[in-house]
């Protein structure tokens, strides 16, 4: 799916955009995560930065994560499904 067009990715794998735009929490890419595993993954970097790090820290990141970190803003263990903010960009 990578390097392809938000149409390509509609025609050529259908039934997965649909289920990663009503359920993405759901879903895992072919040879990905699942958000979840994101969501793990991401943090336990985060709390790495927290433990070794002085001073300031900026972390730079895809979409994807922010929308993961912001589930756990929300005290969120699951992501949510069906809510504006995670509706993908078409």
């Amino acid at each position: 799916m990578e390097g392809l067009a938000v149409p390509q990715v509609k025609d050529k794998y259908s039934e997965l955009f649909t289920e990663w735009s009503e359920h993405p929490e759901r879903v895992r890419l072919p040879g990905g995560e699942t958000l979840d595993d994101v969501q793990r993954r991401s943090m336990l970097v985060v709390e790495k930065l927290i433990r070794e790090q002085e001073g300031a820290v900026a972390l730079v990141t895809h979409r994807v994560v922010i929308k993961c970190w912001s589930a756990l803003c929300w005290d969120s263990t699951t992501l949510i499904s069906g809510t504006s903010w995670w509706t993908p960009v078409v």
